[in-house]
């Protein structure tokens, strides 16, 4: 299993997210909005995977996080 945390929840990551919840091997661990990326700091690891369709200003968190 897979799990796959999305960072940005708008159009493409709503798309990610109906993708993985079809395939029995993907599991979302979580999701933040690009807007909330600064809570990332907080955020343990849970996942195998990070993508993210969150802004460019988002990317110093996400960067952190990664």
């Amino acid at each position: 299993m897979i799990r796959v945390l999305l960072i940005g929840t708008g159009r493409m990551g709503s798309m990610i997210r109906r993708l993985a919840e079809a395939d029995p091997e993907v599991q979302i661990a979580g999701a933040v909005s690009g807007s909330n990326a600064g809570d990332l700091s907080a955020m343990e690891r849970i996942a195998d995977v990070a993508v993210d369709f969150s802004h460019r200003d988002s990317l110093p968190e996400v960067a952190e996080y990664i």
